[in-house]
């Protein structure tokens, strides 16, 4: 009887080993060792992902679009992504918003409309692009003892520490598309540099730069002297003050070769970026119109001679499950480090969508340039694709099964140009029917509408409330004037 077992165990081993071999010999041919064939088994590509590795990745891309300072009733400032505040009061909320969502109910349920009070508070408030889902949110934050149903997903959270009016606890307000609730968490003050939340509201009240104090529009008592609807923390000035942006330049990254012969002489470097530990598993070639391409039996990358990059898993969804959207945006944020390295250090994504598919989940990302988005206008074709964002990414549970990306390395032109600020006049004069829009937010963007110019220029963007946007034209100064 034993001798039986024995050889049912055997039996089984043999056939595994045999449906191995079989997987390794049908993907051997023409493409070097199997890589992809064992990796299939155990992850979603041929790189060695460690638990920091992974956590970096993240972290370089679940970051606040933007974050703004407050001195209440008057003045409000963004900080920029290289101001060293910038991460500590990033980390800072994280830890009060961990608290929050950890106890078991929010204070308060507070309705969409008074959002206005509440960024008007002394404090400091971190914005996303787009809302981020409760069931992300939980697995972004390491939060094990949430219940996903109760929690709010995170759009925009104000963080008002109550140290200055002798209060021994910090009030959040975290909004979604739904409300907003309120929590209070145990710290009194913020843990910052130089004095903590207090010094830093001084130093900013002290800064002779005006270039990142704005107004909020719930400030504007007469507000109903405008027959528009517009969200109460978009950021204004209503004087005409002067700021000077520089225009950009936008190339294809260097990396990636300008000519056959340079191309050929950076494939293998490319292919290491791109492929990671997969690269032998890759056929590698230019075809005749210097498109680079990696491919193997079941996945392929081109890269275009103006920057465009595609990846395509010939597959798609089939056999995959769609899985979480916590494992989606980890597989996302993974491929999407690998990626940027064709593009200079400087360039910064941030998550600007995430829409959910039956069978996959969409995410898109944008660049920054020194904390100015890059918009892409309806003139931008690229390959048959409208490509309204800098990077389309499709992934099903922790595979990429597809991605568009426009490749992009930019440059500050030295020559400053000053822009009349005043926003209300520039709404008044960008001919757009105010009345029949709502808008949700304004912003100054480089905005991109015509991909045969290398130059890009600072553009007002005013966004409603389905997402829409309209360009508007800053009014440059006259030299002299």
């Amino acid at each position: 009887m034993k001798s039986e077992t024995a050889k049912t165990y055997i039996l089984v081993i043999l056939i595994i080993i045999c449906l191995i071999q079989l997987g390794i010999l049908w993907n051997y041919q023409n493409h070097g060792f199997p890589i992809s064939f064992l990796m299939s088994f155990f992850s979603s590509d041929g790189t060695d992902y460690t638990a920091a590795d992974e956590k970096a990745a993240i972290e370089e891309f679940f970051v606040p679009y933007r974050i703004i300072v407050s001195n209440g009733w008057e003045s409000h400032w963004i900080i920029g992504t290289n101001d060293k505040y910038f991460e500590q009061l990033w980390q800072n909320a994280k830890h009060h918003l961990t608290e929050a969502l950890s106890s078991k109910k929010y204070q308060e349920f507070i309705p969409l409309e008074k959002w206005g009070e509440c960024i008007t508070k002394r404090g400091y408030s971190i914005e996303f692009k787009i809302n981020i889902p409760n069931t992300l949110l939980k697995s972004l934050l390491d939060l094990e003892n949430i219940n996903s149903e109760d929690s709010p997903g995170l759009y925009k959270m104000m963080v008002v520490p109550g140290g200055y009016i002798g209060m021994n606890s910090t009030t959040v307000y975290v909004m979604d598309g739904k409300g907003i609730y309120k929590y209070t968490t145990g710290r009194q003050e913020d843990d910052l540099e130089d004095g903590g939340f207090e010094k830093l509201i001084t130093k900013l009240e002290q800064s002779k730069d005006n270039n990142s104090e704005y107004k909020v529009f719930a400030e504007l008592v007469n507000t109903e002297r405008f027959n528009y609807s517009i969200s109460p923390d978009v950021l204004f000035t209503y004087s005409s003050v002067y700021r000077e942006y520089n225009n950009i330049n936008w190339s294809v990254p260097g990396k990636i070769g300008k000519n056959e012969q340079d191309k050929l002489s950076k494939l293998d470097g490319l292919a290491k970026i791109v492929l990671g530990n997969e690269k032998d598993s890759f056929d590698h070639s230019i075809d005749s119109n210097g498109t680079i391409l990696f491919k193997n039996l079941d996945s392929i990358f081109r890269i275009y001679n103006d920057g465009f990059f595609e990846f395509r898993y010939i597959p798609g969804t089939q056999g995959l499950e769609k899985g979480s959207i916590s494992s989606a945006f980890i597989s996302a944020s993974r491929f999407l480090k690998r990626i940027l390295a064709l593009c200079s250090s400087d360039n910064r994504l941030f998550l600007s969508g995430i829409l959910e598919n039956q069978d996959h989940y969409v995410f898109t990302f944008d660049y920054l340039v020194e904390d100015i988005p890059v918009t892409f206008g309806d003139n931008i074709t690229i390959r048959n694709y409208q490509q309204k964002n800098a990077v389309i990414m499709e992934v099903s549970r922790n595979k990429v099964i597809g991605c568009r990306w426009i490749l992009m390395d930019f440059f500050k032109l030295k020559e400053e140009n000053s822009y009349n600020m005043n926003t209300i006049s520039l709404l008044e004069k960008s001919k757009l029917k105010l009345n029949e829009v709502s808008i949700r937010d304004m912003y100054v963007s480089y905005y991109m509408n015509d991909s045969r110019s290398s130059t890009i220029l600072p553009h007002w963007i005013i966004e409603d409330r389905d997402g829409n946007i309209y360009a508007v034209q800053m009014i440059k100064k006259e030299k002299g004037s």
